[in-house]
């Protein structure tokens, strides 16, 4: 049903643009009246309207909703929403006003955006602001079932991104590797984001697995999945992107080692050769095995990455704007770059990196930011906090601190608690990813 969809679109897309409106924005009452629009239509054939989420797919009144790839992104987008805020179903029990439907979609907007989620909180807000006709329901699963499949989640994670380094480590090598074996990387890198994306973002602040280039590879992949998803980017699209993200510093594997990891500043020679990686990077993936056509989005991708949103930066191949693919890989590679200790540069917490992207507005795309600001949450996973009540925290996710105890993991808080400030992890001597890793099954990395 028409209705049907475009409901989905408009709830969803009410929930994202209520994330950075205020509650009286132009833009949010277009989409809200949209969505009552579109509920008015369904309330000619209903008495009620129940959204309900079960596993990984969305129902209607009991009735699973069939979907296409035209809305997947948003559908997807709702499901991992509901999900995030433990939301099992919305049920508008008569036609909302427009003032309840903004009401409710700025509180769930707002609520996203934050790094605390509390379902007590959120039918708290609801009964504040006058929302009755809106009803939302915890979602619940059997704790032991719950816990089972994060586990299996997790230890394929772990898996795919060990998968991951090891088949671009082939790749530098020159061993003849076939590109679909990176299309199905990608494609599982999807699937895992959707599954359990807390956990998988934060798996890539576990640094330096064999080699900087092969970790830093695949975690740039998939904070990119991560971030295209977010922009409702189609499967084919999120593919292009994943391939470009992956495999666009894997021109580095060309520059001397020497210059690769000197821990002093490099001369203008070494600079000058090092630059030549776009290049490098751009070309390599053209040869590999598979490569039926040439994917021209993803080699602009990897190709313009290091330009930045003024037009500055390198190579200067007389581009005003960079490509989609190029902004948003040149927010999440300087993310990543700069939370991993290097041999020429320090290294910067989570929290830090955040505010040093924020404030660049001519490097960094702004409205690309705000995305991966959304997606991150203000404190980004692998953040070291001090709580209001004194203890140590490890933010894991958004709404997840594991509570540390001289550096060891002690409890993990899925409730709300309350930030202080982010902290140096050196001030408190706790490494962010080994207690991350003890939360999944983690297990050896050696000879990767």
């Amino acid at each position: 049903m028409k209705d049907i969809k475009s409901f989905i679109i408009y709830l969803s897309s009410s929930m994202h643009v209520a994330r950075l409106s205020q509650s009286r924005s132009k833009t949010l009452r277009m989409h809200t009246g949209k969505t009552h629009e579109i509920l008015s239509e369904l309330f000619k054939d209903l008495s009620s309207v129940k959204l309900s989420l079960g596993g990984n797919q969305l129902f209607l009144n009991g009735e699973r909703i069939e979907v296409g790839m035209e809305i997947m992104g948003r559908y997807r987008a709702l499901i991992q929403d509901l999900k995030y805020l433990s939301i099992g179903s919305i049920t508008f029990t008569k036609l909302p006003e427009v003032r309840e439907i903004t009401s409710f979609v700025y509180i769930i907007g707002k609520t996203l955006s934050s790094n605390i989620v509390s379902f007590d909180r959120l039918t708290r807000r609801m009964e504040e602001l006058g929302v009755k006709s809106i009803k939302i329901e915890l979602l619940e699963e059997a704790e032991e079932i719950k816990e089972g499949m994060a586990r299996t989640i997790r230890k394929e994670a772990v898996k795919n991104l060990l998968g991951g380094i090891s088949y671009l480590k082939n790749v530098a090598q020159d061993s003849n590797e076939d590109v679909n074996v990176a299309r199905r990387l990608v494609r599982k890198f999807s699937e895992l984001v959707l599954k359990d994306p807390g956990y998988l973002l934060s798996l890539t602040t576990v640094k330096n697995i064999g080699s900087y280039t092969l970790n830093h590879s695949v975690n740039v992949c998939i904070l990119s999945l991560a971030m295209g998803m977010e922009l409702g980017l189609s499967r084919r699209d999120l593919i292009e992107l994943g391939i470009a993200a992956l495999f666009h510093d894997l021109g580095k594997f060309d520059i001397p080692g020497e210059i690769l990891d000197k821990p002093d500043k490099l001369t203008n020679l070494e600079y000058e050769k090092m630059k030549q990686h776009p290049y490098l990077s751009a070309e390599r993936i053209l040869f590999l095995r598979g490569m039926d056509e040439i994917p021209i989005f993803a080699v602009r991708g990897i190709l313009e990455h290091h330009i930045d949103f003024n037009g500055r930066g390198y190579p200067d191949i007389g581009v005003k704007k960079p490509s989609l693919f190029a902004r948003l890989i040149r927010i999440v590679d300087s993310y990543d770059a700069m939370t991993t200790p290097r041999l020429y540069q320090p290294v910067t917490t989570p929290f830090e990196a955040l505010k040093n992207i924020v404030l660049n507005p001519e490097v960094y795309d702004p409205s690309l930011v705000k995305v991966f600001l959304n997606l991150m949450g203000i404190y980004p996973p692998g953040t070291v906090v001090r709580l209001k009540n004194g203890l140590i925290g490890v933010i894991v996710s958004r709404g997840f601190v594991a509570v540390v105890d001289k550096g060891d993991l002690v409890e993990k808080e899925e409730k709300e608690v309350l930030i202080e400030k982010a902290i140096s992890p050196e001030d408190v001597d706790v490494d962010p990813a080994s207690v991350i890793a003890a939360l999944g099954s983690y297990e050896g990395t050696s000879g990767i």
